[in-house]
């Protein structure tokens, strides 16, 4: 099932930076058509919420996201996960309903992860 675009920006609890990068991201991919951007904001603008939301500027049902190491993929798995209290779209008030939330399947190498988990999610 695709991510459901959404309009985020009457988000009040969203920093002005994710706003603008959002709009940003979501006319890449309407003007061009390309599968891949890239996104530069400065330390503190909000880039692990920037990465949460971000799916919903497209049309996508699957969405990779590659951190550079195991803190930081745990924070952006944390942000993202419906069973966390204080993930990032609840900080933000993101979705009005439980519907919607994506979900969060961490992919390490190590043989950790079952490639059902990779194939079906």
């Amino acid at each position: 099932m695709p991510f459901e675009k959404k309009d985020i920006t009457e988000k009040s609890k969203l920093r002005r930076p994710q706003v603008v990068a959002f709009g940003k991201i979501r006319e890449h991919y309407e003007n061009k058509g390309l599968n891949e951007v890239g996104i530069i904001l400065p330390v503190g603008c909000g880039k692990s919420g920037l990465i949460s939301i971000t799916p919903y500027a497209t049309d996508s049902s699957r969405v990779l996201i590659i951190a550079p190491g195991k803190k930081i993929r745990d924070q952006l798995a944390k942000d993202m996960k419906f069973s966390e209290p204080d993930n990032f779209y609840n900080k933000c008030d993101f979705f009005d309903s439980v519907e919607g939330y994506p979900e969060v399947c961490i992919i390490e190498s190590g043989g950790k992860t079952n490639i059902h988990d990779i194939r079906s999610k």
